[in-house]
């Protein structure tokens, strides 16, 4: 595999990750609503189960 398919596979799979846990401590830090961002972040964790591997494979195609 060529050293950019390498690079461009990293990004997608960055881009299809789940949201970082960040989000919750810097709303716990500025008092925010730390209980919704954690939901917001379990369902993006959950949804990943299912996105990360389709856009892989939509990768996979296109960069046949």
């Amino acid at each position: 595999m060529p050293f950019y398919l390498l690079i461009y596979s990293a990004g997608v799979a960055s881009a299809a990750a789940p949201s970082a846990a960040m989000c919750t401590m810097q709303c716990i830090n500025y008092q925010k609503n730390a209980a919704y961002a954690s939901e917001i972040f379990a369902m993006s964790t959950l949804l990943s189960i299912l996105t990360m591997p389709l856009w892989m494979m939509v990768y996979e195609l296109l960069t046949r």
